[in-house]
């Protein structure tokens, strides 16, 4: 069975802006904490909801994994998986291209029935970590918050 390219999703009514904000919105959902691919494909399915977009489970796999090929390859998160015995988070040892390839493969083949720590775990790198504060506080920000003293 022939695998969707990475490059399907420039057929998909998805500009760079709604990725962008997947890719906010999950340095953000990292910054406590290791995310499970189930993360990314919560977040994919909220995002094609809040624009209107309708996917299906194979468009929305490609989307997700087109969200991963760009912060994997900027360094802003990398997978890997959480050691049993000691509950840390292990990175894998792969090339980028690697890790994208297999996390595509597990999340196909598991398709609408992935489940939570199925194919990978994500951590937020230094630089992903510094992302999700600017996104943060230009929220916080533009959100007037925190409140000011006025008297």
């Amino acid at each position: 069975m022939d695998q969707p390219s990475h490059d399907d999703h420039r057929r998909l009514p998805i500009g760079d802006d709604i990725y962008e904000e997947m890719i906010d919105e999950l340095l953000v959902d990292g910054s406590d904490d290791w995310l499970m691919l189930t993360n990314v494909a919560s977040r994919v399915q909220q995002n094609a909801r809040r624009h209107d977009i309708e996917l299906a489970t194979s468009d929305r796999i490609t989307v997700g994994i087109e969200v991963l090929q760009r912060v994997i390859q900027s360094g802003l998160m990398r997978p890997g998986d959480i050691a049993p015995e000691t509950h840390a988070f292990v990175p894998w040892d792969l090339s980028d291209s690697e890790a994208i390839e297999r996390i595509d493969e597990g999340w196909r083949l598991a398709g609408d029935h992935l489940q939570m720590g199925d194919v990978c775990w994500l951590d937020n790198t230094a630089e992903g970590l510094r992302h999700a504060e600017r996104v943060h506080a230009a929220v916080c920000a533009r959100l007037g918050w925190p409140p000011s003293n006025r008297q």
